[in-house]
């Protein structure tokens, strides 16, 4: 049986939209588009931006996933004495302080078991975030005229696309990067199980404010500068910005190996719009001392025309795609 499914990315620098068709193990790319929003955006900013870019890819399926990330989202990965999910659930209520930092009547949380260990246990992720900012995105997308159907979280919509790539293994474990404006969400996986992810408060916004500071030039010319200049000054500028966030995907890389076994990673996969800055990649390899690479999961999905937006803004779209697939 075959089905359309629609993902939306609403992030701070642009709001991206992609529609597929799932038919089995194949899955075909119907549309994809994105627009950028502008520096200072209201919500009706957004809701229009939202519209136009419904109309411009004359979207077939009006009810969407989409995902959240940010402060708002709070994750929690942690083994319990092996329990179905219902019982989980009830034991969660004598010890949410644990977990959640929200008062239970502010909040909305969601826990899966993402795996069974051998020593008897479940590996579990649970989720929290306040009903304030639910309500919003929700809202947000009502008014677009759309229906939202699911909300997943950024970092298991980006394992979702991963686990249905060429790139994929379940032998290996592996680091995701994707580095949007705001912040960088990183995620761990350990043969085939998603063991840790987190977002780090380092993104395209600090290396524009630095290629700002560095040139002598408004924030708006920066974010434009910043993807022309020569690989030097660039990775000149943003030294400080890059070694911040090398150190904190290595805290995450260290505690994630101590705390879940994880002798070997393969490789780290970056995504994001900022994964786009020259030079950035190696910078990160070099660093971390992990071979790292760009990933495509566009390049093995069925099309019917060429897309070509793809061309320079896959990275954009990936979590758009994972999105739409979870």
């Amino acid at each position: 049986m075959s089905k359309i499914l629609t993902g939306l990315d609403i992030g701070t620098h642009s709001i991206k939209l992609i529609e597929v068709l799932k038919k089995k193990k194949e899955i075909k790319l119907i549309s994809c588009g994105l627009k950028l929003l502008p520096r200072q955006t209201s919500i009706d900013d957004k809701i229009l931006i939202l519209k136009e870019l419904c109309n411009d890819l004359n979207i077939s399926n009006r009810q969407i996933n989409t995902s959240i990330a940010g402060k708002e989202v709070i994750i929690r990965y942690d083994n319990f004495p092996f329990m179905t999910k219902k019982s989980l659930i009830h034991s969660l209520k004598f010890e949410h302080e644990k977990y959640i930092p929200f008062p239970l009547d502010k909040c909305i949380v969601d826990i899966n078991i993402l795996s069974k260990s051998p020593n008897n246990k479940i590996n579990t992720i649970i989720v929290s975030a306040q009903k304030s900012f639910i309500n919003g995105r929700i809202n947000l997308i009502k008014k677009a005229n759309l229906t939202p159907i699911k909300i997943g979280i950024d970092s298991l919509c980006l394992y979702e696309i991963f686990s249905l790539s060429p790139f994929y293994s379940k032998n290996n474990s592996y680091v995701l990067l994707d580095i949007g404006k705001s912040f960088t969400n990183i995620l761990i996986i350990n043969k085939g199980t998603v063991v840790f992810s987190r977002d780090i408060n380092i993104g395209g916004e600090n290396f524009t404010i630095s290629i700002s500071e560095l040139m002598s030039i408004p924030l708006n010319k920066a974010e434009q500068t910043k993807y022309q200049i020569d690989e030097a000054t660039l990775l000149d500028a943003l030294q400080p910005d890059l070694n911040s966030l090398m150190n904190e995907i290595e805290l995450s890389i260290a505690y994630s190996k101590k705390n879940n076994f994880i002798s070997d990673l393969e490789c780290i996969y970056v995504s994001g719009g900022s994964s786009k800055l020259k030079g950035l990649v190696k910078t990160l390899e070099n660093g971390l001392n992990i071979k790292s690479f760009l990933w495509n999961p566009f390049i093995k999905l069925q099309k019917d025309e060429a897309f070509d937006i793809l061309d320079d803004h896959y990275q954009d779209l990936i979590l758009a795609l994972g999105i739409a697939l979870s």
